[in-house]
């Protein structure tokens, strides 16, 4: 998710909140904390003391749920092109993970404070696959990575506080084939 800080003084509705609380993955104390700043229009320094949080952890918290409502929410009611753009990679990047691993194969996003390790197996504009072994592919999103890993690469990307850090641990080597 691109973050994106909410213009001074808007506020979200409670549908519009509890739709894009959704498509994160925040813990109950972080989606009260972002209630009160984005819907009841409670100043981020006084949630934050009412929560016992850090200032810049709840302006993460804020800015998480209100690039949730942008990507999620409210592109769903505009015609971007970009957002369009981004969506048909991830449907194309999906298609092209089924037909070479299969419809069995896992696939899903990275969840927030994990590890995944493992050879990213392929890349898109806006996306990178990366094969975890048994728990199946994630589908990372270049935006959220601080370096993009190339094809091949063997990487451990690590989520932690809505930043995503990659290690590249060298490169996968293609097998050689055994004759017999």
């Amino acid at each position: 998710m691109t973050e994106t800080k909410p213009p001074r003084g808007r506020r979200l509705s409670d549908k519009e909140f509890d739709a894009s609380v959704r498509h994160t993955r925040l813990t109950p104390t972080s989606i009260e904390v972002a209630h009160l700043v984005l819907v009841e229009g409670v100043s981020q320094v006084e949630a934050s003391k009412t929560h016992g949080l850090t200032e810049p952890r709840t302006s993460k918290i804020v800015n998480t749920v209100w690039s949730a409502f942008l990507e999620k929410v409210q592109a769903k009611d505009l015609d971007l092109p970009q957002v369009a753009l981004v969506r048909a990679d991830y449907d194309v990047l999906v298609a092209n993970l089924r037909r070479r691993f299969g419809d069995e194969m896992k696939i899903r996003p990275p969840e927030q404070d994990r590890q995944y390790s493992g050879p990213i197996v392929e890349r898109t504009d806006f996306y990178a696959a990366q094969d975890t072994g048994r728990s199946g592919l994630v589908i990372h999103r270049l935006s959220q990575l601080d370096v993009s890993p190339k094809i091949g690469s063997i990487a451990s990307i690590t989520y932690s506080d809505g930043q995503a850090k990659v290690k590249v641990r060298g490169e996968r080597t293609p097998q050689a084939s055994v004759e017999r």
